[in-house]
């Protein structure tokens, strides 16, 4: 049996970045600081890349608000749905 020569590779990469992004100390921000953050990135696989990603959070969870009055969980996670993004961004 041959084993996958990339296999150990992607552990290798797995192992790496979660040393890298688990220890939570890169920065530390609120949550309008990073949602500011956002709009310093250009997600080209967002189909709204004229809109600046802070207007598209506020329009999403809005939407979700109007949609569905009372899940206000529902309208946080529209806001904050994109914030992962800015690991992307250099500090």
């Amino acid at each position: 049996m041959q084993r996958c020569p990339h296999r150990n590779i992607e552990n290798e990469l797995s192992i790496f970045q979660r040393r890298k992004w688990l220890n939570f100390d890169h920065e530390e921000l609120t949550i309008m600081e990073a949602l500011d953050k956002l709009n310093d990135l250009i997600d080209e696989s967002d189909p709204d890349v004229d809109m600046p990603n802070i207007i598209h959070a506020f329009q999403t969870a809005e939407r979700i608000r109007m949609d569905h009055p009372d899940e206000d969980w529902f309208h946080l996670v529209g806001l904050v749905h994109d914030l992962g993004k800015v690991c992307t961004c250099e500090n």
